[in-house]
C-alpha cells in the first residue's frame, strides 16, 4: 500500500511539473495595492518579530507576516505562457511585409528597397521591443 502512495505521489509531481511549464506566476501591481500594503505593514505590531532572540526565527516571523499582507493586497496570478508567446496578428503581418522586402531587396538590388527594407526593420525591432517591455 506505500508502495501505492509513493508512486501516485510520483505521479501527481510530474502532472503539476507539466503543467509549471506552461504557467508562470505574476503579481499585477498598482500604486493603489502598494499603498494598501504599505498600510496593513504600519498597522502590524511586529510582535513577534521582537520577542524572538534568534536572527533565523526573526526572519521567518517577518517573511511570514510580509508574504501574507503581499498575498492578501497583491495576489500571484498565473499566466499561461504558451499563449503569451505567441506572435500577434500585427507581429505576423510585420514579419511577412519585412520578409517580402527582404525578396524584393535580393532580386533587383535596388539602393531604394535596401533602404525601405532597413527602415521597415528597424520600425519591426523596434515593435518587438516595446512588446518585451
Amino acid at each position: 500500500m506505500a508502495n501505492f502512495a509513493t508512486e501516485h505521489e510520483a505521479y501527481a509531481d510530474k502532472i503539476v511539473e507539466a503543467v509549471e511549464k506552461h504557467l508562470r506566476k505574476k503579481r499585477n501591481i498598482t500604486q493603489e495595492k502598494l499603498r494598501d500594503l504599505q498600510r496593513d505593514l504600519c498597522e502590524e505590531d511586529w510582535y513577534g518579530v521582537y520577542n524572538v532572540n534568534d536572527a533565523n526565527e526573526k526572519f521567518a516571523i517577518f517573511l511570514g507576516i510580509f508574504c501574507l499582507y503581499c498575498d492578501k493586497h497583491i495576489p500571484m496570478k498565473c499566466m499561461n505562457t504558451t499563449r503569451e508567446n505567441k506572435p500577434s496578428q500585427e507581429e505576423r503581418h510585420m514579419k511577412e511585409t519585412l520578409d517580402l522586402m527582404r525578396e524584393a531587396y535580393e532580386q533587383n538590388r535596388n539602393v531604394n528597397a535596401l533602404k525601405a527594407f532597413e527602415k521597415y526593420k528597424k520600425h519591426y525591432l523596434n515593435f518587438l521591443r516595446r512588446r518585451e517591455e
